[in-house]
């Protein structure tokens, strides 16, 4: 957001705050088209898949700050994770969220959803089995100070795709 300060010159020098408003609104409207494209490449599993809650903001398995969802495909080879926390608190600990409705046996790679480089992404990036994602789950902010660097009103996406095991020994 401007500053004081900026809205001042903004105001002084109309063609600039012209150009300042346009670079907000396309900044805006590219995020919107991601998002758009995001859905739309994922439609089906978030319309038609098997949609679980993992923590509710309602019942008993938490302070209501937290909630997780997910969608599966009916093949379990698909999935979309949903984490949104409304209110950081001000110490973090290194969260986690188990997972449900994977095949134990099968490879997930792993992506977030916007891609953020950041602890989450590192700590999550990459092939996981299922077993593991439903018995450890998902990890959130392990790094130390990183939640209270985020902010409140925090959520991520992140997708999950059936990969074939890598042959072993590896071809060469």
């Amino acid at each position: 957001a401007p500053t004081a300060h900026q809205h001042e010159s903004l105001d002084r020098f109309p063609q600039r705050r012209r150009a300042a408003e346009q670079l907000i609104v396309t900044e805006g409207l590219d995020s919107v088209d991601a998002q758009i494209a995001f859905y739309k490449g994922h439609r089906d599993l978030l319309q038609r898949g098997r949609f679980l809650r993992l923590v509710g903001p309602w019942s008993g398995d938490g302070d209501g700050n937290d909630t997780a969802w997910m969608c599966v495909s009916d093949d379990r080879r698909r999935a979309i994770v949903g984490f949104y926390r409304v209110l950081q608190r001000p110490a973090p600990s290194a969260g986690r969220v188990r997972l449900r409705g994977l095949d134990a046996g099968a490879l997930y790679r792993v992506t977030t959803w916007p891609a953020a480089g950041d602890p989450v992404d590192r700590d999550n990036a990459g092939v996981r089995g299922g077993d593991e994602l439903m018995r450890v789950g998902l990890l959130l902010a392990a790094e130390r100070g990183y939640g209270t660097r985020r902010g409140d009103f925090w959520s991520r996406l992140f997708v999950l795709e059936a990969s074939d095991p890598e042959p072993w020994p590896p071809s060469r």
